[in-house]
């Protein structure tokens, strides 16, 4: 009689193990040299096929987590990084994902050792702003006050020696048209540079997304590094049955 058998690839989850995951060269090499070179990078391809967990790595070599840049022969070392996971959903405003995501953050650094309540107030005057008026805002406005709320966390985290914070959206094609998330992510861009806030974003999506952002804007192609993710190399995949 024939044996089931557990299927090595996680195609369902997220790969968290720097150990297992199937190295993907190229695609590592680009995320990490526009990482280094503080620029975000948007991660694209068909569901399934390891957007979220390559993000997910990428998140992990961030936090200070060296085994991925060793496997791949990579010597760069980057600065302690705080990292924060967001999944999008269809039903949300760009108001609420402002909110949530402000939200998140607070949440985060509070669990840090010796975390401040001053922080949780700095940011308490932002969300009661957001919440009370549930009116549509511009995404200029709405930038603002994320921008607000980031320069808050930054403040907070130097003095526990983080010096920059990363943002993963995952699932960004789930984002309803109506929001312009490309023109958005411009806007942000800008003032995190006017302002010189040491954040950056990864973004995870189907395929097709980068197209839809740089129609929203044109400005997407300078602001955001494109990583589109193709089928594993017979290689990579035999490391993943091996381990």
């Amino acid at each position: 009689m024939a044996k089931l058998k557990k299927s090595p690839f996680k195609a369902n989850r997220i790969e968290g193990n720097p150990d297992a995951f199937g190295l993907r060269h190229k695609e590592i090499i680009a995320c990490s040299e526009g990482l280094f070179n503080s620029r975000s990078i948007l991660i694209s391809g068909p569901r399934g096929i390891g957007k979220s967990s390559l993000g997910n790595q990428m998140q992990k070599t961030l936090e200070g987590n060296g085994k991925l840049l060793e496997r791949c022969g990579i010597e760069t070392a980057f600065p302690k990084t705080l990292c924060l996971y967001y999944a999008c959903d269809r039903g949300n405003s760009l108001q609420q994902l402002v909110l949530d995501l402000l939200y998140s953050l607070e949440q985060k650094c509070l669990l840090l050792p010796e975390s401040k309540f001053a922080f949780e107030l700095n940011l308490g005057v932002i969300k009661a702003s957001l919440e009370s008026d549930m009116k549509r805002r511009s995404p200029a406005t709405l930038a603002t006050q994320l921008i607000s709320g980031l320069a808050a966390v930054v403040v907070q985290l130097k003095a526990q020696l983080y010096q920059a914070i990363n943002i993963m959206f995952d699932e960004v094609d789930q984002i309803a048209d109506e929001i312009n998330f490309g023109h958005f992510i411009k806007i942000v861009h800008e003032a995190l540079q006017s302002s010189h806030l040491p954040v950056t974003f990864v973004l995870a999506g189907q395929q097709g997304v980068y197209t839809r952002f740089m129609r929203e804007d044109a400005s997407f192609e300078r602001i955001v590094r494109h990583v589109p993710l193709s089928i594993l190399e017979p290689e990579s995949s035999e490391y993943i049955l091996d381990y």
